[in-house]
This record gives C-alpha cells, sequence and structure tokens, in this order.
C-alpha cells in the first residue's frame, strides 16, 4: 500500500523545475543537428549546478540565425572563453564538450503543450552570480 501526500500534477511540474536563477553549468555533450527550419544549430547537454547541491541536466540550442539566436551564441562564447573562435565565424560541436560557465534560468510556457519549463534564458558573467 502507498501512503503519501497527494499532490496536484501542477504542483509537481512546479517542484520538478530548475528555481529561476543564475548558475554554474558544464557542458557534458555537443550535437550538431538541423531545425525544423532548416538551420544548423548545437544542441547542448547541460549540467546545471545549484547551490544546494542538486545537478539539473538541461538541453539547450544554439543557432547562427536568425540575429536574435545569434546573440545567444556571441553570449556563451563571451564567457566560455570562446571569444576568438566566434570572430573566426566557424565553430564545430567539438568546441563547445566540455565548456563552462555561468547561466540564467527563467520559465517558460511551451507553445504547443502549455507546460512551464525550465529554459535557459542567456550566458552570462560570473559577476551575475551570488556565490
Amino acid at each position: 500500500m502507498f501512503i503519501f501526500e497527494p499532490e496536484t500534477v501542477e504542483e509537481l511540474e512546479e517542484k520538478m523545475l530548475i528555481p529561476k536563477g543564475v548558475y554554474p553549468f558544464t557542458v557534458l555533450n555537443c550535437k550538431e543537428k538541423t531545425s525544423r527550419s532548416g538551420n544548423l544549430m548545437m544542441v547542448l547537454t547541460l549540467e546545471i549546478f545549484h547551490e544546494n547541491g542538486t545537478i539539473y541536466r538541461l538541453i539547450d540550442f544554439l543557432l547562427a540565425t536568425p540575429e536574435i539566436m545569434k546573440f545567444k551564441l556571441a553570449k556563451f562564447c563571451k564567457y566560455t572563453g570562446m571569444e576568438e573562435k566566434y570572430s573566426q565565424g566557424r565553430l564545430s560541436d567539438l568546441d563547445f564538450n566540455h565548456r563552462s560557465g555561468f547561466l540564467i534560468i527563467k520559465h517558460q510556457i511551451g507553445k504547443d503543450d502549455g507546460v512551464k519549463r525550465a529554459v535557459v534564458g542567456e550566458y552570462c558573467d560570473k559577476s551575475k552570480a551570488n556565490i
């Protein structure tokens, strides 16, 4: 027999989210793929470290087009020591593996399913972190 405290699906979803904030991260893996719109993208598997010791895994996508996505790529490169490679205009998936830095987690509602998710808002400098 299960004995437990019942919770709604919404309560459980909220508990599973990475809280909003600034966190250190490491890229565990990066793969080149093509987006639905036909653009080349880097699919990053990130390990995110919470100050309470919890380690989260999250997928993020970096693209060089359109311009709004290029900004996120530029910030990733700036804050992970890849500025010189970025300035050459050529990056491969191997360049991203094992990079580390800081990122800002925000919450976003899924367009297709309406589910709240934790996503990378941007990559940032350590000075934005309170650690």
